[in-house]
């Protein structure tokens, strides 16, 4: 039988949570020709350079997995089989403390995957380790002619990135600047980052305000899916959402409702005063 060879497998190693169990997916489709040994398909993965799972599928597409044990990791292995292509799920957990945020600096978990036993075709992912711990605390700062919001991460690898979300009669809107501040805690081994939006004061009407905080692992938006939020309205008694349900936010809607009127009749008599 010919030997053929493709690249049109992925290897996806997702950011992980320090001391998290590491995720290694392979997808690889059915429809697709490649290297055959023996009327078989051989995947062999590498951690760190070390030989630790042996995968193969024969043309009746029965498996086999060989799991190596004399490494330093628990190595755990599912396996889907849709329409057109395998699922490959590798689980990995360190067995030494390597993988905290102390070595952080120096440790690097690599993977490696080659198809056939000559390797002719292989495909390799770097493991980026994060740490995200408390959600944001927020505090505003009011005066006539700003308004100003600072939000704090008190612990976050690496340093954090914000997105202020403010919508008014459920419109998106967004006029100000942000600022950063990251401070080394923890002996060097985290950040706590403070971000401060500015803007020229906002209308006097009922805002909801969603602040999310996200350590900048890969520099791209989608570092966003592993950072935390917290949702207030504004103004009012600054009051957080985090799970409430549709009764408890109308009846909020209510309180912030009352504290504007509140606030207007007191605007009212200081201006007949003057």
């Amino acid at each position: 039988m010919a030997i053929t060879y493709s690249d049109s497998f992925i290897l996806e190693c997702p950011p992980v949570q320090e001391d998290a169990v590491v995720i290694v997916r392979t997808y690889f489709p059915r429809n697709h020709q490649y290297e055959i040994e023996n009327e078989e398909l051989q995947l062999f993965y590498y951690r760190n350079s070390v030989r630790v799972v042996i995968y193969k599928i024969n043309t009746f597409s029965s498996r086999t997995v060989k799991i190596f044990e004399n490494i330093d990791a628990k190595i755990n292995l599912k396996n889907i089989l849709t329409d057109d292509q395998y699922i490959i799920t590798i689980e990995s957990r360190s067995n030494s403390s390597s993988r905290n945020m102390q070595s952080k600096k120096s440790y690097n978990e690599s993977w490696k995957v080659n198809l056939g036993t000559k390797g002719l075709h292989s495909k390799t992912c770097d493991i980026k380790f994060y740490a995200i711990f408390d959600k944001p605390e927020c505090f505003p700062n009011i005066s006539m002619e700003h308004f100003i919001l600072t939000c704090f991460l008190r612990k976050v690898f690496p340093k954090a990135l914000c997105v202020f979300h403010i919508t008014l009669n459920n419109i998106y809107i967004l006029n100000g600047s942000v600022a950063y501040k990251h401070t080394k805690t923890d002996g060097g081994d985290y950040y706590e980052t403070s971000c401060t939006f500015s803007s020229p004061t906002i209308e006097n009407e009922i805002h909801q305000i969603t602040v999310t905080m996200y350590p900048n692992i890969t520099g791209t938006v989608s570092d966003r899916k592993y950072g935390k939020s917290i949702t207030f309205f504004f103004p009012g008694n600054f009051l957080v959402i985090n799970a409430l349900d549709k009764t408890a936010l109308e009846l909020i809607e209510v309180q912030v409702i009352q504290t504007l009127k509140v606030m207007k009749f007191i605007a009212m008599i200081t201006e007949k005063i003057t």
